[in-house]
């Protein structure tokens, strides 16, 4: 299966976007998540959970967005969708390897949550390198469970 987010505006229009799921890539598609101009962000980063039928996403952050602290998961078949609060913006999130886990960064540190949002908290915040001014963790990839 495919997951895809699309950015349906046009310059200086309102940002609107759909979150689309198709069982091969040339089939048919299904919209299971929307995204308009009052949400003041955009979805993005679709990930498959490796044990279900969920798509985890995040908002985008940065200038010109609104903050939006939650991860969205939606059921790439029933479309059904809930969120997750987040204490922070994030940068990047994905599945554990088993898929009981979401591992997420937000501009400072490391995070973890179980799967249904429960027992989140911070795994590690990197110390400023010698010099430097101000660094943030960019993106994260998936991890084994062990």
């Amino acid at each position: 299966s495919v997951a895809i987010v699309f950015d349906e505006t046009a310059p200086r229009d309102p940002l609107v976007g759909r979150v689309e799921v198709r069982a091969t890539a040339l089939a048919s598609p299904t919209v299971v998540a929307r995204y308009g101009p009052n949400d003041g962000s955009f979805l993005t980063s679709p990930r498959w959970n490796p044990s279900s039928d969920e798509v985890l996403l995040s908002w985008a952050c940065g200038e010109g967005v609104a903050p939006k602290r939650e991860l969205v998961i939606v059921d790439g078949v029933t479309g059904r969708e809930r969120t997750q609060p987040i204490p922070d913006c994030i940068r990047s999130a994905t599945w554990s390897g088993d898929g009981t886990k979401i591992l997420y960064s937000d501009l400072q540190a490391v995070r973890l949550q179980r799967a249904d949002g429960s027992n989140d908290h911070e795994l590690f915040r990197p110390p400023l390198p010698t010099g430097a001014s101000q660094q943030y963790v960019g993106a994260i990839i998936a991890f084994a469970h062990h």
